[in-house]
């Protein structure tokens, strides 16, 4: 397991975990913001299959469990938008903050309304009314102010102090400087 997958897994706990915990902004604005969709879309921007794929179930097991919802909605909700933005990632120009923006817009309101269509199936479904329009329109802004900073934050973090360069760039680098 290498360094960026553990701090990816790291990040997806602290997203579920903050976002369960911290309920401050519920009370003001009547929506539970959720940011664990801007993570997926990082994964699916600049990470393999594989740590997507890995990143999209914990992150759904997890946020099930701290939720209402039956044990594995999430987890499609996120895998299958996640998916098309890994297939389609070389045809986006996604190093623009406002494509940034906009594919937080709609990754944000894509899993929710995806996790909405699979629990109106259930025989205790959801109260579906204009408030719902509300939430969308309050998650896709957050996410997609959110998706630019969260994305620059863990493509920093992890050049930074994750995978550093290696030592022999810096001992090269330092022999050059001494040359001159």
């Amino acid at each position: 397991m290498n360094r960026k997958f553990l701090f990816l897994l790291i990040t997806c706990c602290v997203f579920v975990w903050g976002q369960s915990w911290f309920l401050a902004h519920y009370t003001v604005v009547g929506v539970k913001i959720d940011c664990i969709p801007c993570l997926v879309l990082y994964c699916a921007l600049f990470a393999s299959w594989k740590e997507l794929f890995f990143i999209c179930t914990l992150a759904g097991l997890l946020f099930d469990s701290m939720s209402l919802n039956p044990l594995g909605v999430t987890v499609i909700s996120l895998l299958l938008p996640g998916y098309l933005l890994y297939c389609n990632r070389k045809v986006l120009l996604y190093h623009s903050v406002w494509v940034q923006a906009l594919l937080g817009f709609t990754i944000g309101i894509i899993p929710p309304l995806l996790t909405l269509l699979q629990l109106t199936g259930l025989p205790i479904s959801p109260l579906i009314n204009l408030g719902v329009l509300f939430v969308f329109i309050v998650l896709g802004i957050t996410n997609a102010l959110a998706a630019p900073i969260i994305l620059f934050g863990i493509n920093y973090i992890l050049k930074k102090y994750i995978e550093p360069m290696p030592i022999k760039y810096y001992s090269a680098r330092y022999k050059e400087q001494k040359k001159l």
